[in-house]
């Protein structure tokens, strides 16, 4: 089972929507409008973060992602990503 963490602002029925639509094996634990602080808590043990602009992607919760193989933004930007972390 893949462990994923989904960072959104979508209500509870896009929510449902967008964990529906996964594959089977993909174990997704969203949340809506996290601090930085519950970011950095809930990442230990999962594999995939998906954002959605919700604020930075800083050093400190990109080394908090110990077990990440993907960080995924949904969007363009980058501008709020710690490209170098």
């Amino acid at each position: 089972m893949n462990s994923v963490l989904f960072i959104s602002h979508r209500g509870e029925r896009h929510q449902q929507a967008a964990i529906s639509a996964a594959p089977a094996n993909f174990d997704i634990f969203m949340k809506r409008s996290p601090s930085k602080e519950e970011i950095i808590a809930l990442l230990p043990g999962k594999e995939f973060l998906i954002s959605e602009r919700t604020g930075d992607l800083d050093a400190d919760i990109i080394s908090a992602g110990k077990d990440l193989r993907l960080i995924q933004r949904l969007g363009s930007q980058t501008h709020d990503i710690d490209l170098q972390a």
